[in-house]
């Protein structure tokens, strides 16, 4: 489901829990009106799994300023299953028109309460 699952096991290997969850979307490749569909997809599938950290590496043509963050937002807004604990990262590499480099941006969403919606800390 994911493309990376961080497991804690005891020693014997036994009991195991999730410690983080991790999924990546290098949408840049897509159209401006594709690359929000395929990033939310994703995303979607992240705010599912039950996991204390839940980390969403993704990329997107430049000329999408705001938007991604902002359906990702939305994503957040209207999913009524959160689990108290849960800090979301979200990473956003993005080309640079002038270098030509890569550079990103990033948000932390800590949960506060089981079934809200998170708080966004940074």
């Amino acid at each position: 489901m994911l493309d990376f699952v961080w497991l804690d096991r005891d020693g014997a290997g036994y009991h195991a829990k999730t410690g983080m969850g991790v999924e990546i979307e290098w949408a840049s490749k897509y159209s401006c009106k594709q690359c929000l569909k395929e990033v939310a997809f994703d995303f979607r599938k992240l705010l599912c799994f039950k996991a204390p950290i839940k980390l969403f590496i993704f990329d997107c043509p430049e000329q999408m300023g705001g938007k991604v963050i902002d359906s990702l937002h939305n994503c957040l807004n209207s999913f009524i299953q959160h689990t108290k604990g849960e800090l979301y990262i979200l990473i956003e590499f993005y080309k640079n028109k002038e270098t030509h480099l890569y550079e990103q941006r990033s948000e932390l969403w800590y949960v506060n309460e089981d079934g809200v919606v998170p708080k966004n800390i940074g």
